[in-house]
Order: structure tokens, then sequence, then C-alpha cells
């Protein structure tokens, strides 16, 4: 075939020349374009060593700023001879000549060998270049496809996704005049109502509604509600159309690739990645027992190694009447977030517990212990034989118990990894029980009648944000909703705990935390609690951080704030609100802690304890010293409010100060929590301490500073000892541990 064209690679900066070496008629004939778009002469590129006797090739230089981009074969330089009018026109009695005829055949065959070359040929042997228009009229008589790069005509789509007589996606939508039970014909916007039955789904004023409770729609052109539309309401009508089901061949046949880099599946697959409890006949409608529906699709998500249920929104109200079991690394979620209950929105969903028996939790995961499931008030205690579960995850959920109190709501037992986010509970005897978990994060609101929340026996490491509230105010526990691992405590809270009274064991507790044979330690504590008869009960809980705890009783109701024994823990942000008759403190033995108070009413006194025992010891910073009950003295308490500044201490053993403006003096930072010196002293005996720091201001163990002119000994007994006769203080810090 005759040549016509030449193509060249762009690399981004080179403008030419690139040499060209088809015939041409004219010098108007050749063109330029780059990456398919055609370029002006004289503006983008220019033509030079052209032969105007053989026209025959040539050069194209692009212009300054013009270089063609990088690619392959991007660059076409090719001839479009003219085919408007002949070269030369012959007149009645004109003179013939020769090159006239010459350049009219010549363009008469360059126009030919032109069309040749972009021709498609039935065989394939030659392949277009640049776009086919078919100026509006359509390609018939296609062949069934065969490999990937085959045309299809519709009669294929249609035999895979379904007849499209209906659009694959339909919105209509209707600003209601008022009255209106039946929707059909013209829209608001939509054009005509049209859609394929079972695939609907309606919506009013923006809340979905539930086929056949709400409406009933089977002809694929109407649909008749059961409530009229009131003036103003908006109806839409959205339809997912002529989704086929197909045969297996035919569902591997349809892929997903949105974007080039995605990974190509079958629609079937891309499904399956969601999963709702609908898939599994959940009905949602409150009325309806969805026990064994929701359990189906927990169980289903489970064995194929986790995933996420999703309690997909009807009127959003799931009626169980027996708990859920979750399986490892499986996530139970609604649709909005639960963070106040009783800001609960219409988009809500909500588990509707409706037991009979209320011995068991409405939410807890498959562990096991002896190889059966663990009893709804029994606990793990790490020598025991159990099954875990791991990663168990609720989320976005209401849980609101109907008719009875259900013992608990959630109770995430030997479930390490595992969280709860953004869930509310109303109701229920306990919100939430912890036990035998680690490395767990818990945020949840709970509206209890007796506890909030339980971390107990073995939970390490965990983060807690917590809002728990006791409505109705009720100031004990029935005995059948009392952990037994509290009614325990019964009898010895006074004797053996050193607390001020023994009706701690069957109180309302906003938070109770700690354990018994298994200490839970490390956790990390955000909490308020109201209108409970106890704030937080405390026992073998060890470095707990509070970051911040408010308690607030009922309006003239005794209430204790925070009782603690064998526990250490500080609290960053206390803020008690209480009765006067409420006391913030009950602490008994071994109560090691740093309390921060930002908030508290000025009660006659901050309560009891702690124990005057040699293990204790509380310092208390943001109120000021007073004593700790009406006739209980004053023991291990340390106050750094009233006196934040530097204090003088005593010098010894022949130690004096170095001079003016070198006076040692040491402070607690009650912002850090760190004891710092400075200062210089000097001419005192060596190895011996020069004074003794109080308590409070005392390491947990000697530690050892480098100092100016050697370094200082501060020992766990507060003893300052340089080893230098001339000794500088300033920049030694330590944490006082307490």
């Amino acid at each position: 075939m005759a040549n016509t064209q030449d193509t060249f690679n762009g690399n981004g900066s080179n403008l030419g020349p690139f040499s060209f070496n088809f015939p041409w008629l004219e010098s108007t004939d050749i063109k330029v374009s780059v990456n398919g778009e055609l370029k002006t002469a004289g503006t983008h590129y220019n033509l030079q060593a052209l032969n105007y006797s053989s026209k025959n090739g040539g050069e194209v230089l692009f212009t300054a700023g013009n270089a063609p981009g990088i690619g392959t074969g991007n660059i076409r330089v090719y001839r479009d001879t003219d085919d408007e009018e002949l070269s030369a026109t012959f007149y009645p009695g004109s003179a013939i000549r020769a090159q006239d005829l010459n350049d009219n055949f010549t363009q008469n065959l360059y126009v030919t060998q032109e069309i040749n070359n972009y021709s498609l040929l039935k065989d394939g042997s030659e392949a277009m270049e640049g776009d086919l228009d078919m100026g509006n009229y359509r390609i018939t008589n296609l062949a069934t496809p065969t490999t990937n790069d085959n045309a299809v005509n519709k009669l294929y789509v249609d035999s895979r996704l379904g007849s499209l007589s209906v659009p694959g996606f339909t919105r209509w939508s209707l600003t209601a005049a008022g009255g209106e039970t039946t929707l059909s014909g013209a829209g608001t916007t939509g054009g005509t109502l049209a859609y394929s039955a079972n695939r609907e789904q309606v919506y009013l004023n923006g809340a979905q509604l539930q086929r056949d409770a709400d409406y009933t729609a089977n002809n694929g052109t109407s649909i008749v509600l059961n409530v009229a539309l009131l003036a103003g309401d908006v109806v839409e009508v959205i339809c997912v159309n002529n989704l086929n089901t197909g045969t297996t061949a035919q569902a591997q046949d349809v892929y997903w690739n949105q974007s080039g880099g995605g990974i190509t599946r079958t629609v079937e697959s891309k499904l399956r990645e969601v999963v709702s409890v609908k898939d599994f006949g959940a009905k949602g409608d409150g009325t309806t027992d969805d026990t064994a529906n929701i359990q189906a699709a927990l169980d289903y998500v489970g064995s194929t190694g986790g995933g996420t249920v999703h309690l997909t929104k009807t009127n959003g109200k799931y009626r169980i009447t027996s708990g859920l079991k979750l399986p490892s690394f499986v996530t139970l979620c609604g649709i909005t977030e639960e963070s106040y209950p009783y800001n609960s929105s219409t988009e809500s969903s909500t588990l509707l517990v409706d037991f009979t028996d209320v011995n068991q939790f409405a939410i807890e995961p498959k562990t096991t212990k002896n190889g059966t499931s663990v009893a709804y008030n029994d606990i793990i205690v790490a020598s025991q034989t159990y099954v875990l579960t791991f990663n168990c995850c609720v989320k976005n959920l209401r849980i609101e118990a109907t008719n009875t109190i259900p013992y608990g709501a959630i109770r995430m037992h030997g479930c390490p990894g595992s969280m709860v986010k953004d869930v509310s509970t109303v109701g229920f005897g306990i919100g939430l029980w912890v036990n035998q978990c680690y490395g767990s994060t818990y945020k949840i609101h709970n509206q209890s009648k007796y506890y909030g929340t339980i971390a107990w026996e073995g939970v390490n490491a965990c983060n807690f944000d917590t809002y728990d509230v006791c409505l109705p105010f009720t100031a004990t526990v029935p005995a059948g909703y009392i952990p037994p691992f509290l009614s325990n405590f019964n009898g010895a809270l006074v004797p053996t705990y050193k607390l001020s009274t023994n009706d701690h064991y069957n109180r309302t507790w906003g938070m109770v935390i700690g354990g018994d044979t298994d200490v839970s330690a490390s956790n990390r504590v955000k909490t308020a609690t109201h209108y409970f008869s106890g704030g937080l009960f405390q026992y073998q809980a060890y470095g707990t951080v509070f970051e911040a705890f408010y308690v607030e009783s009922p309006p003239n109701q005794t209430l204790y704030g925070f009782v603690s024994a064998v526990s250490r823990f500080t609290i960053n942000s206390l803020h008690a609100y209480l009765s006067n008759t409420g006391v913030v403190f009950d602490l008994g033995i071994t109560v090691n802690a740093r309390i921060t108070a930002i908030g508290f009413v000025d009660y006659p006194y901050y309560g009891y304890g702690p124990y005057p025992d040699s293990s204790s010891l509380v310092t208390i910073d943001g109120i000021a010293a007073k004593d700790f009950g009406p006739a209980t003295p004053q023991f291990n308490l340390v106050y750094t409010s009233g006196d934040k500044g530097w204090l003088s201490p005593t010098l010894q053993n022949s130690w004096v100060s170095f001079g003016s403006g070198w006076e040692p003096a040491y402070r607690l930072n009650a912002r850090t929590g760190n004891v710092e010196l400075r200062g210089r002293i000097k001419n005192g005996l060596l190895s011996v301490e020069a004074f003794t720091l109080p308590a409070g201001y005392r390491p947990a163990n000697t530690k050892l500073f480098n100092a100016f002119g050697g370094y200082v000994v501060i020992t766990s007994a507060g003893l300052v000892i340089p080893s230098a006769a001339d000794t500088g203080l300033d920049g030694i810090s330590f944490y006082a541990e307490i």
C-alpha cells in the first residue's frame, strides 16, 4: 500500500525536525496531529525542507513551547489531499498542459490511496485509526461475542442483565398536594413512574418505607400507600432495575472495576461484600421476632472469616427474644452513631430486647468455659479452661429493653480486642460488663437500672469512655441482679478492707472496676455517673488512669462518690456534685492515688480514709486541706493546694546555702506531678543527707542525678545526699511516686 503518513515518538521536549517521506501535491495537504489533535501550521509547527520540484518528503519543526508530550507514535504527519475541486480546470478551446493532466490524475490517485489506507477490511488485515463516527446510525447483525474484545448487541446484554425496557436506574419524586394514596404517572421530577417490582425503594420525607407494611407495589407503574400523604410531603421512588440473578455462568460474565486500579470481580462477589440482616430474613418492623435471622447472619459472616453485619434501617427496630452471640472478628453495626441515649434519631438502628427469661445479656461473644456457654452472672478467671472469642465489635446501635428488666445489655467476656463504639443502652440491670479482656475499647452510654459499667477480673490495657445514668433512682440492687463477686464482699468491707460501711456490696454503682483472682491493670477511663447511690467501686485495680471522673448524686440522696481499697490510680480531673449528705471518698487499705479535683462543692468533710497503714498514700491537688470524716484523723494525705510554691528544706550535717540567690528549694509541680529542686549548697559532710524531702515529695525508688560539682542521690525515704562539697541542685526533677 502507498505510504500516506509517518508517525514519531514525542518525549516532551523535542521540537524536531521530524522528517517525513510520503509524496504530496500541495503543501497545504500536509497535516500534523499530536495525540489525535490536529495542529495548526504557523502556530504549532512549521514545514521546512520541502522540495517543490519532486514534491516528496520534507520536515516538521514544532514551535517553541509546543513540543509534543511523551508517547509512542503520538506524532502523526499525514497527507490529506484536497478533494473539493480538481487541481486544474480545462475550458473549451484552451491549451492542455501535460503537467495539469498529471496533477489531476495525481490528485485522484492520492485521494484514492488515502481512502484505501483508512478503510476497514472484512478480514481484519487492516485496522482503522481514529474514531468511527456512525452519524447516529446503528451497527446491526453482530455475532455472539467469544472474546473480551468483541462488540455485543442489546440481545446479549439483556440475556445477562435482564430486559432493558425499564432504565437501569430510576429516581422519581412527587411533592404531595395532600390526600394522595396512589403514586403513578408523571411526578414532580423523574418523568413517568416506572420500576422493577421488588427492587424499588420508597422514601417519605427522607425515611424509607417498608414494603407491604407501608405500601403495595406490584405492577411496575404504580404504588399504593397505606396512609394518605399530607400537603408538602415529599415521596421518592428509587429503583436499581435489571439486576438478573441469572445462572452461575452468567454471573461470572459481569464484572465490577470502578477504576483502573480496582480489583476485577463479579457483581455477585461485589454484593456479598456487604451483609445485611435483611439478607437472612430479618424484618426490622419492631414486632416480628428477628432473633434467629440476625444470629444466622452473624454465624454466616463468622464462618467466612469475619466482617460486618449491618442492621439496615426499615423503621429500624429489630425485636429479639433471646441473646445474640458474636463470633470472632464479627461486627454488628447499625446505621448512625448512638452517642447519647436521649438523642436517638429516627435514623437509629434499635434492638428491642423482649426477654421472658431475664437472666441473659442481649449481646455477648461466643466464649465458652469448660466447654459450655458462660452463665449470665459468672466470670472467667485465667486459671480456668475457656475458649476465647477475638475482636468482636458492636457499633452504632441503640439497645432497648421492653416489658422486663434483662440482666444486662452487653457482656464482653473472654474477648480480647473487642470494641463497643457509639452504643446506647436503656432499661437493663447492667449496661456493659467486661471480663478477661485486654487491648479493647468501649464507648457507651447506659441508662441502667442498677449498674452502668462493670470491668472485673483480668481487664487490662482497655479504654473506657462511658456515660452512666441510673433512672429511676434506686439505692440498693435486688438480690437477683447482684453479681456474685460483689455478694462475696458482704460482711468483709468494714473489718477486712477498712471501708466505712458494709452497704457497698448491694449499692447501685455507676462503675465497678478491679478483680479478685485476677486483678485489672493499666486501664484508661473517662466517665460520668449520674444518680446511682455509688459513683465508683474499685478493688485490686492497679495503674488505672481516670482522665476525667464526674459523679453526681440524685437530689437529696446520699451518694458515695469514690470507694476504693487495695488499688493504685490517678484521677486527672475529678468533679463531684453531691447533696449535703454525700461522701466524696471512702478509701480503705492499701490505696495509692494522685487526685486532681476541679469541681468540688464545699462539703463539711470529704469522706473516709485512707486507712492509716504503711502502704497507703493519697496526694490531692485542687482543694484545700480538710480532715476525712468527722472523727477520722488525717493520715497518709498530702495536699498540694494552698502552697504550690517553692519550699525551703531544713539543711543538715553542716550543709549551707552557697549564698544569696542560691538558696535550696523544692516543689511539687501539680500540673506535671514532678518534684523539682533548685539552688546550690556547700561545705557539708559528704555521703550523708543534706536535707530530707517530706512524704509526697519522694521517688518510689532511689535515684541518682548528675549535678553541678558531682552527683546527687535521692532515696525513697527522701534523703538528699550530695557527692561534692559544692553541689548544684538545679534541673533535678522526678516523678513523685505515691
